[in-house]
């Protein structure tokens, strides 16, 4: 498989299990294609951004064109029926936001993006066939399937919180969201280097979930406390204003 077509499909979720093994080796091996993919996952990072402001533009929009003519502007007559209009509507639009699709997820496929690996660097050493390597390579490449068991492992051998806040991330990703939304808990109630990102990460598994009471408290939370994507949670909460 040509190198165009390795980062086409990883980038699409369209990569066969030998795809991702020559991808991963390739991003070992060869420099030059390991740039071009970095390359690649910079600009889809851009258009992420600017698929969120326009996702906060259009649901502003929409908000604004639900707005209900003022009374004075119907005949007397009609004050019953207008009455009864802005009942219909404002149900409508609070329906709208309290349901999970497909509101909560567009919101959440907006603006989730899985936590970068910054504890085990890639690169081609003497550690390449440890598990933690495998592990982490299998993460970077969004092949959760694989990371999954080779996380559990490094837990059955070793107490670290990052393999327990990474192991996190892959269920979310793939959508095992209970199990992710365990471990974000405890994290969030504990001091330490995950605590804010894993208040961030609870409040997307919320949105996943389609529960927008819980999502929105701890949005809140991040806002008023300045934590990890405070901007970011700030900008879905203006969007339910």
């Amino acid at each position: 498989m040509d190198k165009e077509t390795l980062i086409a499909n990883y980038f699409s979720d369209q990569l066969s299990a030998e795809g991702q093994s020559q991808l991963e080796a390739l991003l070992e091996k060869d420099p030059a294609f390991r740039e071009q993919f970095q390359f690649e996952k910079d600009v889809r990072a851009v258009v992420v951004s600017e698929e969120r402001r326009q996702l906060k533009a259009k649901l502003k929009g929409f908000e604004e064109g639900l707005e209900v003519p003022k009374l004075h502007s119907f005949p007397w007559k009609y004050v019953s029926i207008a009455a009864a209009f802005v009942v219909l509507i404002s149900t409508a639009w609070w329906a709208f936001l309290r349901q999970g699709d497909p509101d909560l997820k567009a919101v959440y496929d907006t603006y989730y993006e899985a936590y970068p690996n910054t504890v085990f660097p890639i690169t081609r050493s003497a550690e390449t066939e440890s598990i933690k390597h495998r592990a982490f390579s299998a993460y970077e490449l969004g092949d959760m399937e694989k990371a999954i068991p080779l996380f559990k492992m490094l837990q059955a051998s070793e107490e670290d919180a990052a393999i327990d806040f990474y192991l996190a991330q892959a269920y979310l990703k793939i959508g095992e969201v209970t199990k992710a939304m365990d471990s974000f808990q405890q994290f969030s109630q504990t001091k330490g280097p995950y605590q804010d990102k894993a208040k961030w990460y609870l409040a997307l598994a919320y949105l996943q979930k389609g529960d927008q009471e819980a999502a929105s408290e701890i949005l809140n939370t991040i806002v008023r406390q300045g934590g990890y994507k405070a901007q970011a949670a700030k900008e879905i909460l203006e969007t339910w204003e």
